[in-house]
């Protein structure tokens, strides 16, 4: 059996050979697969690296996680983006840890740093308590909670709890979502032990950013803040359906619209 799926949407196709080529290193003598969910073929330089798959969808981010976590082989899951470079040796150290503190409970958070250009700064562990954010300081929220954008977990566990809630188009509010229902059900979160991967960032509307930034901010958070605002909501919703993504639209029409671009390149310029 492979050791880690990584999974995740993805359009930016001019960093995936950077993607791959730093978790060989990463992933020290683990053995690793990449599933990326994309409207986008499989770029040039990897047609030929059999550990990659694309998978072609045209819809929300989530629901393109969702599907590229249905297709994976491996006994962990890694869920990730596709616009970083990981550090050598961070993911296996990440298994070593798990294998050796975790139950089938539970996930390790792995640590990022974000910024334009691969600008940003080291987080405090302190980032990642869930009441260390405004927005995050709900009824439904324990304030002794974790969070993570980025985490490794068993396979069977994130499907036995549903995996992610594919009625929000982005990720950021089912990762949240995800991470509360997890420890609502007895799991725990802990941290790598080293930074894992360093991400480039397109702040609010520039580049390709704007159907993220938009979703986020007018659709994903007036639905996580009304479920939220019930002290039951992790609590109630052990598990959801794994398959919910199948409710979701094929096509991100805030993305996408009509048009079906063939490439990053043609996407952007249809925007």
């Amino acid at each position: 059996m492979i050791d880690v799926s990584f999974f995740l949407p993805g359009i930016r196709t001019h960093f995936w050979e950077q993607m791959y080529s730093t978790a060989v290193a990463a992933c020290g003598k683990d053995s690793f697969e990449i599933v990326i969910v994309s409207p986008f073929d499989v770029p040039d330089n990897l047609k030929n690296v059999e550990c990659v798959r694309v998978i072609k969808d045209f819809g929300n981010p989530t629901r393109c996680a969702q599907i590229a976590a249905a297709n994976t082989r491996g006994r962990l899951l890694y869920h990730t983006v596709d616009d970083g470079f990981f550090y050598p040796g961070s993911i296996e150290s990440a298994v070593t840890l798990y294998d050796a503190t975790c139950s089938k409970l539970d996930m390790i958070n792995m640590r990022y740093r974000e910024g334009p250009g691969y600008s940003g700064a080291a987080l405090p562990l302190d980032f990642w308590r869930a009441w260390s954010s405004a927005e995050l300081q709900l009824p439904g929220v324990g304030k002794g909670w974790r969070t993570s954008l980025h985490f490794l977990i068993d396979r069977e566990r994130f499907v036995e709890l549903g995996g992610f809630d594919a009625q929000f188009e982005y990720l950021n509010h089912p990762l949240h979502d995800f991470a509360f229902r997890l420890q609502a059900a007895g799991g725990k979160i802990y941290h790598s032990p080293h930074e894992v991967i360093n991400c480039t960032h397109y702040p609010n509307e520039t580049i390709d950013h704007g159907p993220i930034h938009n979703a986020q901010i007018f659709h994903d958070a007036p639905i996580f803040h009304e479920m939220y605002q019930s002290p039951m909501a992790a609590f109630d919703r052990i598990p959801i359906s794994f398959d919910n993504w199948k409710q979701s639209p094929p096509r991100w029409e805030r993305r996408f619209g009509g048009k079906t671009p063939t490439t990053y390149e043609e996407m952007l310029n249809n925007d």
